[in-house]
């Protein structure tokens, strides 16, 4: 019998339970108990992928998304200055790359090494390359949180910077196989 593919991710609501989180990692449990609906008002949306239970929706996984930068030269080596002139594709070495964040990401211990890790990573990429078809933001970055998180996310094609050792980014182009707007 294979196991169940865990639930899309949703925004996070009052309506999720939290209290019973445990990912292994006690800032992570309790940055999501105590800190994520705050967070909504300062631009940052967590998304859960929530267990039906007899408390609500327990919430079994999650990740933070948000919206930031990097500069150019401590960027990955492919999104350094592009050379060619001062035309309207031209860029600076001091203009800062776009990019979301996805700053936090854990699982459950009960959910750990069942898919949610990945189905979160896949939709926080399927959200970023949305809006890197629609306005053009380049990057998603990810903020490791440990030495096995690092794996995790180097693992789906993220790659390391210059700007942090377990800062790790997404070229969304690549990701999504071709050109941003046009």
């Amino acid at each position: 019998m294979s196991p169940r593919r865990p639930p899309a991710p949703t925004r996070l609501t009052e309506a999720h339970d939290t209290r019973g989180f445990r990912s292994g990692d006690d800032v992570l449990d309790g940055w999501l108990r105590h800190r994520a609906l705050e967070q909504l008002e300062e631009g940052v949306t967590t998304f859960v992928v929530a267990a039906p239970g007899e408390a609500g929706e327990r919430v079994i996984g999650y990740y933070c998304l948000t919206r930031g930068a990097v500069e150019r030269r401590r960027a990955v080596p492919r999104w350094r200055v592009r050379r060619g002139g001062a035309g309207a594709g031209a860029t600076a070495a001091n203009d800062p790359l776009p990019a979301l964040i996805v700053g936090r990401l854990a699982v459950d211990e009960t959910a750990q090494g069942n898919g949610v890790g990945a189905r979160l990573l896949r939709d926080a990429v399927m959200r970023a390359a949305t809006v890197y078809r629609t306005a053009g933001l380049p990057l998603l970055l990810a903020h490791a949180t440990s030495a096995p998180a690092k794996a995790f996310y180097r693992h789906f094609g993220f790659t390391d910077t210059r700007v942090d050792p377990y800062l790790l980014a997404l070229g969304l182009r690549h990701a999504t196989g071709g050109p941003g707007p046009r």
